[in-house]
């Protein structure tokens, strides 16, 4: 079973306040002054959360929507089952969270074969309660003498992040065959094993980006020339074209095909959506070459400074725009020994770095508009562990999809994005050995603009 730590009166807990008690000849001892007192044995609705360097929790059942979870040990989601966890902070500290199938001794087998979801929102009732709604009022607080910043609707990794999800083999391939406006299919050009139920995205290929458009699969089937009929749950709105053309005296050929991804996986980190189900001329009716700076509410056009909660005539799409954000970054903490005389002396140091491995997941509801990207790569050192995200699928965002800045061979493979801001991959000057390939982007819009 799940077996939380409640060590809510320990001097080592991160979410605790410590008193200090002068026991003369500059000897000096800690007590608990402030802790959270869990009502149960496993954590309530709101509860600050953690679990030291030496335990290892196995999460077995659905949690409440927590407060801040610290993990300094080792966190393993093995399940079969459909699992969540809910926090409004998660933060890896030098520890482990694990996605995975494992054997009894730790070791990963192989990808995980329940569904997990793991929920980061920016806020929750309790936080509300004080601050206000908006997930951008809540306290935050700075990591290490570096000082990155740590915010609601985050998660930082600064140690270990291992998801691995069901493989879907490839997240994008070509349409096969133009798809017309009223189809309730598409032919790829090859065979996929996607499943029924499973979001798909398929690429505009006109001069409006925002014809890209969002089914689920009903079925599959195969094709005779060898690829798969992918079944919709709805017929197509727009045409999709896939063919080859010739142009110029020597009839130079030109292929120009649609691109298909898949969006959905049976891991998922998410924050809290509101309206991005909808297609995207519904979910911000902007008209097209509308720049205006600051918008007149009902001239409807959702425009700079409008959002569903001050002009809902206007706009429909999230009022916040205030997803995950998954921080993977190196830091160093400094411990200094004060008395209350202020006499201090030089205590000890810790350095941190973060890796991830994120295969077969979904970010969903992604991304902190004016904030932060979905994910960010920072200060990471050349002896840290590498990282990789691959075949992985960013649903509809709030900011860029991926920064990569000062840190070391980071790669990103065969992933698929639907809906972020510009630029939606940034790779920084002081990136060392970063990889981007194979990474199909649609409808990426302009930053508060959102054209």
């Amino acid at each position: 079973g799940a077996t939380w730590a409640n060590l809510t009166g320990h001097a080592a807990n991160p979410n605790n306040v410590l008193e200090e008690i002068e026991l003369g000849r500059r000897k000096y001892d800690y007590k608990v002054r402030e802790s959270q007192q869990w009502s149960r044995p496993i954590p309530s609705e709101f509860d600050n959360v953690w679990i030291p360097n030496w335990k290892k929790v196995i999460l077995d059942m659905d949690t409440p929507m927590l407060g801040k979870l610290v993990i300094e040990g080792i966190l393993v989601v093995n399940s079969t089952q459909a699992i969540s966890l809910s926090a409004v902070y998660i933060e890896i500290k030098g520890g482990s969270m694990i996605i995975a199938d494992l054997d009894s001794h730790g070791n990963i087998q192989g990808p995980f074969n329940g569904t997990a979801t793991i929920t980061v929102a920016g806020t929750n009732g309790k936080l509300a309660g004080i601050h206000g709604a908006n997930p951008r009022e809540n306290p935050g607080y700075t990591l290490g003498k570096e000082g990155l910043m740590m915010d609601a609707g985050m998660i930082a990794v600064t140690g270990t992040l291992i998801a691995r999800g069901s493989p879907v083999g490839t997240s994008w391939v070509a349409l096969g065959v133009t798809a017309q406006p009223g189809n309730a299919s598409l032919d790829l050009a090859v065979e996929v094993a996607w499943e029924e139920g499973a979001e798909v995205v398929v690429t505009a290929t006109d001069f409006n980006g925002h014809e890209a458009e969002v089914r689920r699969i009903t079925g599959l089937s195969e094709l005779p020339s060898g690829g798969t009929r992918v079944h919709l749950d709805a017929p197509l709105t727009y045409a999709h074209f896939s063919g080859v053309e010739f142009h110029g005296d020597a009839g130079r050929s030109v292929e120009m095909r649609a691109k298909v991804g898949i969006l959905s996986r049976n891991v998922v980190f998410k924050g809290l959506g509101e309206g991005e189900e909808r297609p995207y001329t519904e979910w911000n009716s902007a008209a097209a070459g509308a720049f205006a700076l600051a918008g007149e509410c009902g001239n409807g056009q959702c425009q700079n400074g409008e959002h569903s909660t001050n002009c809902p005539a206007d706009c429909v799409g999230p009022t916040y725009e205030y997803g995950v954000s998954i921080l993977v970054a190196g830091y160093t903490e400094e411990f200094v020994y004060c008395s209350q005389a202020e006499e201090c002396e030089r205590g000890f140091q810790r350095a941190f770095a973060g890796s991830v491995q994120l295969e077969d997941v979904e970010m969903r509801y992604h991304g902190q508009n004016n904030l932060r990207p979905s994910l960010r790569f920072a200060n990471l050192p050349r002896k840290a562990a590498k990282s990789f995200v691959r075949n992985v699928a960013f649903n509809r965002g709030y900011s860029q999809v991926v920064e990569i800045d000062a840190s070391s061979e980071v790669a990103v493979e065969w992933s698929v994005s639907f809906r972020s801001m510009l630029p939606s991959v940034r790779i920084l000057p002081a990136a060392r050995d970063a990889v981007v390939n194979n990474t199909l982007l649609i409808s990426s819009i302009f930053w508060n603009t959102h054209r």
